[in-house]
């Protein structure tokens, strides 16, 4: 499961770009631990919806980069300058022209900014999968097997779709099991698991969008709150 799933979601194509703090130099890590407290069954799927909804509230910490400048550099305005500090929030410079001269960055280090949603969210989390478990028999499949069924069945497949602005991405296709299959077979499986996928994605994507804007308040008003 750990190898299944940690290589999903840490695919280079899920990683996301605000984790990144100063290039080069400094980023978040993101960790993710799920524990199996219990299994009735179909484990991988409930697991793959337990790591999107906890991967859609992780928030990243608002940085502002800082700069230092030595003695006699010259600052933006082209006057000499002392040594000093420099911030700057990040953005700030991409309404820059890109026939300007550029130079090195010289931002070595960063400092949080205090903000009441205490972060933004993981760029890209509407790229994460979820997943579909089919339990394929000679003549159909089911889905949500039990323990018994799952032991009773010799082919499944873990078929894991995206669907970013609609549209559908199937991220993997995994088959499990001692049984084969051929690809008829398996263009049909990948068929019906996107139509499953899809319904599952926009249940879920629903109850996430509701939870986060119900926090989004009691956190709001939790800050202004402390600074009144």
């Amino acid at each position: 499961l750990t190898t299944l799933i940690g290589s999903v979601l840490s695919h280079p194509s899920l990683r996301p770009g605000n984790l990144l703090i100063v290039p080069g130099k400094k980023a978040w890590v993101a960790r993710l631990d799920a524990v199996v407290f219990a299994d009735g069954g179909n484990l991988v799927d409930c697991l793959m919806l337990g790591c999107r909804a906890a991967l859609w509230d992780t928030k990243v910490p608002r940085t502002r980069a800082i700069e230092y400048r030595a003695p006699g550099k010259k600052g933006a305005g082209g006057k000499a300058q002392g040594e000093r500090m420099d911030v700057a929030a990040q953005g700030e410079e991409e309404g820059r022209s890109a026939l300007e001269p550029t130079t090195v960055s010289r931002v070595t280090d960063f400092e949080l900014t205090d903000y009441w949603d205490e972060g933004e969210a993981l760029e890209g989390r509407d790229t994460w999968p979820v997943c579909v478990t089919l339990n394929v028999l000679p003549s159909m499949h089911f889905l949500d097997a039990t323990l018994q069924e799952e032991a009773s069945v010799s082919l499944r497949t873990h078929v894991m779709y995206a669907f970013p602005g609609g549209k559908p991405i199937l991220q993997t296709f995994r088959l499990a099991g001692t049984g084969t299959s051929d690809m008829n077979q398996i263009r049909g499986l990948i068929q019906h698991a996107e139509k499953y996928a899809r319904n599952v994605w926009a249940g879920l994507e629903a109850k996430l969008k509701e939870e986060e804007a119900r926090r989004g308040i009691k956190a709001r008003e939790k800050f202004y709150g402390k600074r009144r």
